[in-house]
């Protein structure tokens, strides 16, 4: 669609108008693609944190009870955790159940990013398209 519009533009002043688009779009897709990869990083953290429950047992943690504050606490049992599971409900689950959770969400936003990354790039070649439009028909 974009290669259409491109080449159907008339005018320096639709194609200078198309070249803002596209590039707020890549800019918005850039803060989603660095947001998703924040994602992905922290639950590669709690994915091993999960993996290395067992060394937890009977030592001092901190837990995080919101907006950047956290309290010291004991680790007393570590057979179960806290997940999240969307819509602002938590469920306990086993730990081997919280590893497939957190393997499962952090595949879907590996998934996600490969998308954004394709349409990123899409995005790109419109921009170097218009760009050369745009130069070609300066001269």
């Amino acid at each position: 669609m974009a290669d259409e519009e491109i080449k159907n533009a008339k005018s320096i002043d639709e194609l200078r108008y198309m070249q803002q688009v596209y590039q707020n779009q890549y800019a918005a897709l850039n803060s989603s693609m660095n947001m998703h990869m924040q994602e992905v990083q922290m639950l590669g953290a709690v994915q091993n944190t999960l993996e290395n429950n067992d060394l937890m047992k009977g030592k001092e943690t901190l837990m995080h009870i919101g907006a950047s504050v956290y309290m010291k606490t004991m680790a007393k049992d570590s057979a179960s955790v806290i997940v999240s599971i969307g819509g602002g409900y938590l469920m306990e689950k086993g730990i081997d159940d919280a590893k497939g959770h957190v393997s499962k969400r952090m595949a879907k936003r590996t998934e996600e990013l490969n998308s954004m990354a394709k349409n990123r790039k899409e995005l790109q070649n419109a921009l170097i398209d218009i760009s050369y439009k745009m130069e070609t028909a300066v001269r």
